[in-house]
């Protein structure tokens, strides 16, 4: 049985970048940044924003994205545990 997950498949992974300058160059043909930008300006507050910002995240690049992947353990009581469940955790995680 063939498996459809995963692997090399026709269309799949990053296009070539000749493809991507090539949709930038035709996406210039159509409309000239500076007339996008332009747009954008006069649209800020409104609702016609959608089609403008999929055409600059193609043109210029999707804007660098950060993750906060800060983790806090809050623990409400201390654990109590016995000299023998001490040992007991250590010998567990010692390197053999």
């Amino acid at each position: 049985m063939e498996n459809k997950r995963g692997g090399k498949r026709e269309g799949s992974g990053r296009k070539p970048k000749i493809e991507e300058d090539s949709l930038i160059a035709k996406m210039d043909n159509v409309m000239s940044l500076e007339l996008v930008l332009d747009k954008l300006a006069e649209n800020i507050n409104g609702k016609e924003t959608n089609a403008i910002k999929t055409w600059l995240s193609y043109r210029l690049g999707m804007p660098k994205q950060t993750i906060d992947n800060k983790n806090e353990i809050i623990v409400d009581s201390p654990i109590e545990i016995t000299e023998a469940q001490f040992k007991q955790a250590i010998e567990a995680i010692k390197p053999k």
